[in-house]
């Protein structure tokens, strides 16, 4: 989908201390999260709240787009939807030199 806008500047899996983001995005300090259904316990939830507690203290902007089910018609608007959040919010931030 990132390439398809023309967004090619991101590490998959990129390492940061003891985590991995998804989709890290070096020259605005972004990390764009894709959870599934995993991140919905309640450990999972806690988790990831310490995790990007910690990316946010290093300067990380961090972007989750949550699990849905994208073989319904709700989950694919939902999916569209948010995508088009992170577009507008991965646009507006500048370049960290």
């Amino acid at each position: 989908m990132l390439n398809a806008v023309g967004i090619t500047n991101y590490i998959h899996e990129h390492k940061v201390g003891n985590y991995f983001i998804d989709f890290a995005f070096l020259d605005k300090k972004m990390a764009l999260e894709i959870d599934g259904s995993q991140h919905l316990t309640e450990e999972s939830v806690a988790h990831d709240q310490i995790r990007d507690e910690r990316l946010r203290s290093e300067g990380w902007t961090i972007f989750r787009i949550p699990w849905k089910n994208i073989k319904t018609d709700s989950g694919r608007a939902f999916l569209k939807d948010m995508f088009s959040q992170f577009l507008i919010k991965y646009r507006s931030m500048q370049v960290i030199v």
